[in-house]
């Protein structure tokens, strides 16, 4: 017998989410139909994103952190583990293949500390760019 939960869940899971691309821009679309959620249950992913001062206050730089290897300190390896890959996120086919790249923060409810936004836009100026550019274009949804 089918539990009234694995019921809902069975429900939620055959919920309708349409994720178009674009064949021109690749460009991800995703909408979900509220009446299509069978059970009412809606999800939020909040992204809390920061990072403390590192620089030596005397130098006006950071020191090689050998603990963030193989970067050069722990900004630059977070940059590459976690905002460019949210940035630029891979779609893939059921067999693997890249069918697009999606801008994951245009699709989470996030805050970004300002240590950490002034740091992006003098070391990575098009992560920095698709972040401002993700939260314009959710608060026009």
């Amino acid at each position: 017998m089918v539990s009234s939960f694995e019921k809902k869940l069975n429900q939620l899971n055959d919920s309708l989410v349409e994720v178009s691309l674009s064949e021109t821009t690749k460009d991800r679309t995703t909408s979900v139909a509220p009446s299509n959620t069978a059970t009412g249950i809606y999800v939020t992913i909040h992204g809390h994103f920061y990072q403390p001062p590192r620089e030596n206050p005397y130098l006006d730089a950071i020191e090689r952190q050998p603990s963030a290897a193989p970067n050069h300190d722990w900004n630059e390896r977070i940059l590459h583990e976690c905002y460019r890959p949210n940035a630029f996120a891979r779609i893939l086919s059921e067999r693997g293949e890249l069918v697009g790249i999606a801008n994951n923060f245009e699709y989470l409810s996030f805050n970004i500390g300002p240590t950490l936004m002034s740091w992006l836009e003098r070391h990575d100026m098009e992560v920095y760019q698709k972040i401002i550019e993700a939260d314009r274009k959710s608060c026009q949804r």
